[in-house]
């Protein structure tokens, strides 16, 4: 700083930080967002004609000190406070103590001299280590390269990219906080959280870089985004001791991340695909018994086998698959009325799952353990059954046969059996008159008899809803006063749901009226 400040017509003056002039500039660069330290590299001379300048005494102190943790070379800013449309706010006495304190050179520019003049001879002083940089890209290249040709675990991908930038890479997914790739680890949850309020103090805008605080962290930790279809993608660097890479290599860093993503992505892809036809057909029955265990075995699927059915959103369905792919649990997933999942019985995997349900609201159902695998189908049904146990907005996971499960049907046949005894004439009223009234016995038994809750959630009046009741009362012969009659009642709704002619555990909301 201290040879441009030597330059004379440049006519720069020095307002505070002067114990900082020795520090190295490796480029001077006009910016005008609020946060610089989170879009340039260290070394980097600010110039600005004041826009970024926060009001008052303490945040300008703050902003002094926030560029020179970042490790930027110092601040310029133009002294002609009268630009039409520009307002600079003024400079301090906090902001420039600020800058001695922290030995940040503050410079004040005339109105008439020239970034690009300063831009151009830092750039001329710099080209050996713009040449430094072309080199580590060239080596991130030659990494990504040397993979593609033999790739491996893609913890040795992010080990040896690593090696090159000289820090520990971690790629996570920011919302979960859980890894992007298998075989490759995360940071603590002190990293989650200081990402997380980073996040959250920004809004929408997400830098190249972020700079991240974690406590106790001795040396620099930054988050870089991955170019992914997957939005919570992000690279954390963990710098131990040293300079922080440049963020052009960082970038170059997070497309290789990008591109190990998009190769482990195409692999999961293909496997769900084949893995989820021959789970339909197992359900249906169309696989060979022999042809069935020879192929779950070559999937490392052994038995005895577990089913399990959930009943949540798209993405927390994709999460749970993500969740045991990344730890290489052998599973097969299928989508059809809900999800299902077969995995080898496990209780470290049941206990998994329990942690998640309880953790995202979710609901599911589990079967019992079975060895053959022609009790596939009715496992499925076991796992439906039990999942219909589960409270309606509540998470948690329902074991076949366990809690109370005594008096559920076993197999699809007796399923059916119950809703034509007992449903029989509602839904044959129903397809007669294009009626709702499953529905509404439904929504009315879920919002404990309430014909008002029930009518806002089926965005009818309520004495439309007392006149279907009295319609459901009079075609199925059962009184909706009776306990024995609910009873029946609610548990062939169950029952219904098992059979898959209504949305599994579909909330009362999402139906037609």
């Amino acid at each position: 700083v201290a040879d441009i400040v030597g330059i004379a017509h440049l006519r720069l003056r020095v307002l505070g930080g002067a114990a900082g002039l020795e520090r190295r500039v490796s480029w001077a660069h006009v910016f005008d967002n609020p946060n610089p330290w989170d879009w340039l590299d260290p070394t980097v001379l600010v110039m600005t004609s004041g826009w970024i300048v926060p009001e008052g005494p303490a945040a300008q102190a703050t902003f002094i000190e926030r560029m020179a943790e970042a490790g930027l070379s110092g601040l310029i800013v133009g002294d002609d406070p009268h630009l039409p449309g520009v307002h600079v706010p003024v400079l301090t006495t906090a902001m420039i103590e600020a800058a001695d304190r922290v030995a940040l050179p503050l410079l004040a520019a005339y109105r008439h001299t020239s970034w690009i003049e300063i831009s151009q001879l830092v750039a001329r002083a710099n080209q050996a280590r713009e040449g430094r940089t072309l080199n580590l890209v060239m080596r991130v290249h030659e990494c990504v390269r040397r993979w593609l040709a033999n790739p491996g675990a893609s913890s040795e991908l992010l080990d040896a990219l690593g090696a090159v930038v000289g820090a520990r890479l971690y790629l996570v997914d920011a919302r979960a906080w859980e890894p992007l790739l298998p075989s490759i680890e995360r940071p603590d949850d002190a990293w989650q959280h200081a990402l997380a309020h980073a996040l959250t103090a920004r809004g929408e805008a997400v830098p190249l870089m972020q700079r991240l605080h974690i406590e106790g962290h001795a040396g620099t930790a930054v988050a870089v985004p991955v170019p992914t279809e997957r939005p919570d993608a992000f690279l954390i660097v963990d710098v131990p001791q040293g300079e922080r890479p440049r963020i052009a290599v960082l970038q170059h860093v997070a497309a290789a991340c990008a591109l190990e993503s998009a190769r482990v992505e195409s692999m999961w892809r293909e496997e769900w695909w084949s893995g989820s036809a021959l789970f339909v057909e197992a359900l249906q029955g169309r696989v060979a018994s022999a042809t069935l265990t020879a192929n779950l075995e070559e999937r490392r699927l052994v038995p005895p086998y577990v089913c399990l059915a959930v009943d949540a959103p798209y993405e927390e369905v994709d999460r749970l698959d993500r969740f045991w792919l990344v730890r290489r649990v052998p599973h097969l997933l299928t989508r059809t009325t809900c999800a299902h999942f077969l995995l080898s019985a496990d209780d470290a995997r049941l206990d998994e799952l329990r942690a998640f349900c309880e953790r995202e609201g979710v609901r599911a159902g589990a079967s019992e353990p079975f060895a053959a695998v022609t009790a596939l189908p009715d496992a499925s049904q076991q796992a439906r059954w039990a999942l219909e146990t589960v409270p309606a907005g509540t998470g948690g996971v329902a074991s076949y046969g366990a809690g109370g499960h005594t008096f559920l049907p076993r197999t699809l046949l007796e399923s059916r059996h119950v809703v034509d005894r007992i449903l029989g004439p509602l839904m044959a009223y129903d397809a007669e008159h294009g009626s709702d009234l499953i529905a509404t016995l439904r929504t009315y038994l879920e919002c404990d008899r309430s014909p008002r809750q029930a009518a806002a959630l089926l965005h009818v009046h309520h004495q439309t809803v007392n006149y279907r009741v009295s319609r459901i009362q009079e075609l199925t012969g059962r009184s909706l006063r009776s306990t024995a009659d609910l009873t029946e009642l609610w548990f062939a709704l169950r029952a219904l749901a098992v059979t898959g002619e209504e949305p599994c555990g579909a909330p009362p909301s999402s139906r037609r009226a």
